[in-house]
């Protein structure tokens, strides 16, 4: 069986999970032959990526505001799946997974491929980086277990010839709604720039960047196109890229989402079939 697993990950988290993936398949099965593909950066997205070639997909995507990253969203309306059967995981720092199984289901079945099942991951949340201190320790070993009867339960359900894709209730949240959500990220942290003279201009900020909005040449990304995924700064080997510290910010978040942090600790991922 060839698979492929496609995955989007700015500052590692997705990324682990689909070595977590790849690993928990090949010690199931030795004869799986195993592809991953990350299309974080812009110049893999534009590469042509063929789903036939394979007998199943995973996608792999972080929650953004609710639902994928914007690119991705654009990005997998590109494809054409061709009755391909296929899952997903999706990664989020425990604040709200939001709309993002139905949404991204919906958008691969107009695509032409069938959705078998899906899972969300509970990781520590991309903001640590600007100062969060949230679910640090995670994903832990609850969460890997969790994940590995995912990819058990997925193999089997392909090997049962089930071929019924997993149905998600449309949300009532509008359209309007999401976007405005969607825009809360780029109102609370500042597009990152450089904030130092020491920088090596090794280009990664620019060349690794999921929507070409950072330049080193000005050493910072435009805000009109930063969807604020923080790869810059994640990869950066000199360490001088920056955005605004938010360390205070986490409190107003749980406040609006009526969470506390010990129910964000509380948070345990989920597998839908």
């Amino acid at each position: 069986m060839k698979i492929a697993i496609i995955y989007f990950s700015a500052t590692n988290n997705t990324a682990l999970i689909a070595d977590k993936i790849e690993e928990y398949l090949i010690q199931i099965d030795n004869e799986i032959n195993v592809l991953k593909y990350d299309i974080t950066s812009h110049k893999n997205q534009n590469k042509v990526f063929d789903a036939a070639k394979f007998d199943f997909l995973f996608f792999g995507f972080p929650v953004y505001a609710w639902r994928i990253p914007r690119p991705m969203r654009i990005w997998l309306k590109k494809l054409e799946g061709k009755q391909k059967l296929c899952s997903l995981f999706f990664t989020y720092g425990g604040i709200n997974s939001g709309v993002v199984h139905y949404d991204t289901t919906r958008i691969l079945k107009e695509q032409g491929f069938t959705v078998i099942t899906s899972i969300e991951i509970v990781t520590n949340h991309s903001f640590n980086i600007c100062g969060w201190n949230v679910l640090e320790n995670r994903p832990d070993e609850n969460d890997f277990k969790t994940l590995n009867h995912f990819v058990q339960n997925t193999l089997k359900k392909i090997k049962s010839h089930d071929l019924a894709g997993i149905i998600f209730d449309r949300p009532t949240i509008s359209e309007k709604t999401l976007s405005i959500i969607e825009k809360n990220p780029i109102r609370a942290v500042r597009a990152p720039k450089r904030i130092a003279s020491t920088c090596s201009m090794c280009l990664l900020c620019e060349e690794k960047c999921p929507t070409e909005a950072f330049t080193a040449e000005s050493g910072c990304a435009k805000s009109s196109l930063c969807i604020r995924c923080l790869r810059c700064i994640n990869i950066c080997p000199d360490e001088v890229i920056e955005t605004n510290n938010l360390a205070g910010s986490i409190d107003l978040v749980l406040k609006a989402e009526k969470l506390t942090l010990r129910d964000l600790e509380n948070r345990k991922s989920k597998i839908f079939f």
